[in-house]
């Protein structure tokens, strides 16, 4: 899919695209007077370079961070690099992002092309699909391998974390439990801060730096986490990133960006300890992007993703696995079949009739009869065993009532 930025022409109705620009526009100006006056605060509030200023100085960062300057839309592509114990892969990313919803088509490279599909991934409104080429999967929370992964998700909030969890609520735990803060402005406009803490009467120690580009909407231009315990036995870890940022129509966008994580961690052979390193390793190379084109919120949805008919799905939103057909498949739609073959189940154990088809999942059944696409089964003697299973639990409460009312008839008469 070819996606274009539209502009509006002169004295026609502005397009949904360009009163979306014109917003962003807006937004963008007063997270800019926000930027100004922290940089004026963290000033002449670093002056005095005490510790009390420097939390100051991040009580009102966070304050500034949290001013969200609205979502927007963009589609683009990059090339990855990702190194882990020693084995580099290589792939082609085409992404697209639109307010909090973000996808990545990765492929695997070969000879200059973009080589063969490794996965599709999207997180929508609702909940998060991935296709791998086999079978595909629906899960209501996003994938932890992808969402937000440097690797995999070139959404914004991607590039303004910290292993996972925002800027703001990094800066917030800083506040709550640094035994040692420090923020200092440089000339360039970087404002560096740098946290100490310490654990469990100082026997573990963890340091944070970060550095933020105040002249450029408070991006996070590189930061440093490190871990360790001080009597030199146990765990350790060292994770450090760093990003270029690139301004594609008024909007800042990572151009590269840098990603390593050491850990050492302790292996016990007998009574001989010997430390065992990982390393991983990512790089993002950004290599076209196309800012506030028209994004249909369906290219996010299993619909969107084009699967081949037949395909495999796994919907744990739902609890059932299916064959994918052509039209749209609902939450509502799936709910008869998954009933009916837990119908199938109970009639099966009572009556010995035919089984459609289980998964070996608990709580997920299966759609499918392996000849033929899926919800294409027999129905009818899974209804016809539930009809007659409630007639006898009917007709026995019948029976249980009229007894009830024969016993309470004889005592009154024997009194």
């Amino acid at each position: 899919m070819e996606l274009e930025s539209k502009s509006n022409a002169g004295g026609k109705t502005p397009s949904e695209p360009a009163v979306g620009a014109l917003l962003a526009t807006i937004l963008w100006s007063v997270t800019a007077c926000a930027v100004v006056a922290i940089s004026s605060f963290t000033s002449s509030a670093l002056g005095a370079g005490a510790e009390a200023d420097s939390r100051d100085v991040l009580r009102a960062l966070i304050e500034t961070l949290r001013v969200s300057p609205g979502g927007y839309a963009a589609a683009g592509s990059a090339s990855v690099f990702v190194e882990e114990d020693g084995n580099r892969i290589q792939r082609t990313i085409d992404f697209r992002f639109k307010d909090t919803m973000s996808r990545s088509d990765a492929y695997s490279p070969s000879n200059g092309k973009k080589g063969d599909l490794q996965v599709i991934w999207s997180v929508n409104r609702e909940n998060s699909v991935a296709y791998n080429g086999r079978y595909a999967t629906v899960k209501k929370k996003p994938f932890g391998q992808f969402f937000r992964s440097i690797a995999y998700d070139f959404h914004p909030d991607t590039f303004n974390q910290i292993q996972g969890t925002p800027l703001a609520d990094i800066l917030e735990n800083v506040l709550k439990g640094a035994a040692q803060v420090n923020a200092d402005l440089d000339k360039n406009g970087i404002l560096n801060i740098s946290a100490e803490f310490r654990y469990k009467d100082h026997e573990a120690a963890e340091h944070i730096k970060i550095a933020l580009d105040t002249r450029h909407g408070y991006v996070l231009q590189s930061w440093q986490h490190q871990t360790r315990n001080l009597n030199g036995i146990g765990s350790a870890m060292d994770a450090q990133y760093g990003a270029e940022w690139k301004m594609t129509d008024n909007r800042w966008y990572v151009s590269k960006a840098r990603f390593e994580e050491n850990h050492t961690s302790v292996v016990h052979r007998g009574e001989a300890v010997e430390p065992k390193y990982v390393t991983y390793k990512a790089e993002v190379v950004v290599n076209d992007l196309v800012v506030d084109p028209e994004i249909p919120d369906s290219d996010f949805t299993l619909v969107g993703l084009g699967l081949p008919h037949d395909t495999l799905v796994v919907d744990d939103v739902v609890g059932v696995t299916y064959k994918y057909g052509s039209g749209i498949r609902g939450t509502a739609e799936l709910e008869g079949p998954l009933l009916e073959t837990r119908f199938f189940r109970t009639i099966k154990r009572q009556t010995g009739a035919r089984d459609v088809g289980q998964h070996s999942s608990a709580g997920r059944e299966t759609i499918d009869d392996g000849k033929q696409a899926s919800q294409t089964h027999d129905a009818e003697p899974a209804r016809k065993g539930l009809y007659i299973m409630v007639g006898i639990i009917c007709l026995a409460g019948m029976v249980s009532a009229a007894l009830l009312v024969f016993k309470s008839l004889r005592a009154r008469k024997a009194n």
